[in-house]
């Protein structure tokens, strides 16, 4: 309320009528109601209240109100009022302003003339001069050799003492000659200062041309590249690709037995899942891209745009798309700009709800292949380098994990149809993208190289066994979470929820030091999960209260706390259970704050510290709950007693919606959290 200025019309009505303090929502000075309707602050109310009688005397009527211990309600028209006061003089300032830019020209136009001018020769007007004024006068044959400013002629000496003049401007002894002079320069003048406004409006109308030209061309740029990445034409193009090469193969493979056509017949239903959903995600931004045409003859606003992305979110099935009568070009451009520049505002508030994948070339046609991959962005593309190492690591521990193929079980007359059925049995161990055609590519292969690739991976477990000292843990630990990562990625695309990439920071040691997770949610919707591991050894006490609150082992703990702090490219803080805002919190223990432990570890990209000196202490260095994830290295920094060993992306998404003063654009809260386990 501080900050708002309240029109005076509802001064007495949102202040309090003894004291006459406005009432504020952020301070607590709320209205309470008595039985009369009339309404004053708390401390009003409790200095009125007689407490022997428990009742509260008004001051303006004199209307007793029975409290008996109860508290007084609050007047719902003043607090409507108080909530929405932003709203209405936001409202009020711009009509203001749209009806003061439109009066403006006006009285520009209007008042122009009548400004003050320090020549009183500029007042003269010319048309009145030319029409009245003569060099000597009719009546009294006398030279006219005296201006009247009121009645706008010259007049001789003789016509101006009588009293008609005698109470208007007069300026005497003006030579008629020297008069028209001057009025000839001033018409010159203003011919020129009319002519250099006129080139000053043209160049700023031209200027503002040639940026429309400008503007033009990069939306032509902007449209040519989308249509040269089009995902959706891809994505289609990708799908008959695949469709064809499917059924090319199977032509191929000619007679299989049941065994194998169940094989088969599951990964066609695989394919068909994830087809229906990148189908899902087609149609999203179809339908989505179709309101530049389907809003009749009005343009595009950005409320328009929020109601359909809730439509179509609410509808997720694709349907029938509906026929139209297209707007004219102009409209449709004037859409597409607007569209264009709302899907930029929501690109950098909210991150996309599904990251496009580069299709195969070879599932595409061959106009298409050219453009594929046409990214410009360098982090993107080492996102997805990384994506496919890791999907190439995990072919190549599914297929060496594999048991070797025994004869026993199945009968064969010679050795070519044993290597063929060996080769068939290792097609389950693909992935579902290329395992239809890795089968017939196997199918064709000859017994010497299928037994050449044999000794291969065998001389590859063999050089695993001989390289590292565990080899059952490590495969475990480094393969495995990656297939559980794919698996809660895919979990949460059906979902409808927001799934981001995540790189490791730092690898965690295994079975060594404990690994908690964080499942962040950001403008209400899932963003991603964040590893923590957690260094017990170097911070005994701070490991046990970070665990036990992340496992709500008291009934309290970090599920629901909300990122308070957030500075782009240096931390974010959270951790406040109790107030949100970084004034709350406390430890697992029974002392509620204590002293970290010097653990020594230096603060840079990706430790996790907790946050020292809060209010609510004496600021001698105690801790609680709220902790620190740090993006940069801060040397002032103590307490670090973990690290992130994946979901750094996500914490410097959350960091950068931060403001200069620290405070997040967008909601982010820890939506769940716990100890992490390989089998979550």
């Amino acid at each position: 309320m501080e900050s708002i200025q309240v029109p005076k019309e509802l001064k007495s009505l949102l202040s309090c009528g003894l004291c006459h303090r406005p009432y504020d929502l952020a301070t607590g000075l709320l209205p309470q109601e008595l039985a009369c309707r009339h309404s004053f602050c708390k401390k009003c109310v409790q200095r009125n209240t007689d407490h022997n009688s428990s009742e509260c005397i008004c001051n303006l009527c004199g209307y007793r109100t029975q409290l008996d211990g109860q508290q007084l309600p609050q007047s719902v028209t003043i607090m409507y009022l108080l909530r929405e006061l932003p709203a209405l003089i936001l409202g009020r300032a711009m009509l203001d302003f749209s009806y003061k830019r439109s009066s403006t020209i006006e009285m520009s136009i209007e008042e122009a003339p009548s400004s003050p001018s320090k020549n009183w020769v500029e007042d003269i007007n010319v048309e009145s001069f030319l029409a009245t004024s003569a060099e000597h006068c009719f009546i009294h044959a006398m030279p006219n050799s005296t201006w009247c400013h009121n009645c706008q002629r010259l007049l001789c000496r003789a016509c101006s003492d009588v009293p008609l003049h005698q109470d208007h401007i007069l300026v005497r002894q003006v030579d008629y000659h020297d008069l028209i002079s001057q009025l000839l320069n001033s018409e010159l003048r203003k011919i020129k200062s009319t002519a250099v406004h006129a080139k000053e409006l043209a160049t700023h109308e031209m200027d503002l041309l040639r940026e429309l030209c400008e503007a033009c061309y990069r939306v032509q740029l902007h449209v040519k590249r989308e249509m040269l990445e089009h995902h959706s034409s891809m994505v289609a193009a990708s799908m008959i690709g695949w469709h064809r090469l499917a059924e090319r193969d199977l032509h191929r493979v000619g007679r299989l037995t049941g065994a194998k056509m169940l094989q088969v017949l599951a990964h066609l239903a695989t394919q068909r899942q994830r087809y229906e959903r990148q189908l899902d995600q087609v149609h999203f931004q179809c339908r989505m891209q179709a309101a530049i045409q389907e809003n009749g003859m009005q343009v595009l606003d950005f409320e328009t745009l929020n109601n359909r992305i809730a439509r179509l979110r609410s509808h997720r099935r694709p349907g029938a798309i509906p026929a139209n009568v297209g707007p004219p070009q102009a409209l449709i451009l004037t859409n597409y700009c607007v569209y264009a520049y709302w899907c930029e505002m929501q690109r950098e508030m909210i991150p996309p709800r599904h990251r496009n994948l580069t299709p195969d070339p070879e599932l595409l046609p061959e106009p298409r292949r050219a453009v594929v991959p046409p990214h410009f962005n360098n982090s993107l593309r080492e996102v997805e380098l990384l994506d496919y190492v890791q999907q190439i690591e995990l072919e190549q521990f599914r297929t060496l994990s594999q048991p070797p193929y025994d004869g026993s079980h199945e009968s064969s007359s010679s050795p070519n149809s044993s290597s063929s059925t060996n080769s068939q049995s290792n097609y389950i161990a693909l992935d579902t993208e290329y395992g239809l055609r890795e089968l017939v590519r196997q199918l064709q292969q000859q017994p010497q190289q299928v037994q050449q690739e044999q000794q291969q991976q065998q001389q590859q477990v063999h050089q695993l066994t001989h390289s590292i000292y565990q080899p059952d843990a490590i495969l475990v630990n480094s393969v495995e979470p990656q297939l559980i990562g794919q698996q809660s990625h895919d979990h949460h695309r059906q979902d409808g929820g927001t799934s981001s990439s995540v790189s490791i920071v730092r690898q965690p040691i295994v079975h060594c030091y404990p690994i908690y997770f964080l499942d962040m949610e950001i403008a209400g919707e899932l963003a991603g999960r964040v590893l923590i591991e957690v260094r017990s050894d170097a911070a005994p006490r701070m490991a046990d209260n970070f665990g036990a609150l992340v496992r709500h082992e008291r009934g309290y703990g970090y599920r629901g706390c909300t990122v308070f702090q957030a500075w782009g490219g240096e931390s974010i803080i959270t951790g406040d259970f109790e107030s949100q805002n970084g004034r709350g919190g406390h430890s697992a223990f029974e002392s509620r704050y204590f002293l970290p432990d010097e653990t020594g570890l230096p603060a840079h990209r990706g430790t996790v510290g907790m946050r020292r000196g809060q209010r609510r202490q004496d600021r001698s260095g105690f801790v609680g709950s709220q902790f620190r994830l740090v993006l940069n290295e801060m040397r002032s920094f103590t307490a670090i007693f973990g690290f992130i060993v994946q979901g750094i992306e996500l914490v410097d998404r959350i960091a950068a919606s931060g403001n200069a003063l620290g405070r997040p654009a967008l909601r982010s809260i820890i939506r769940n959290c716990g100890e992490y386990h390989l089998n979550q």
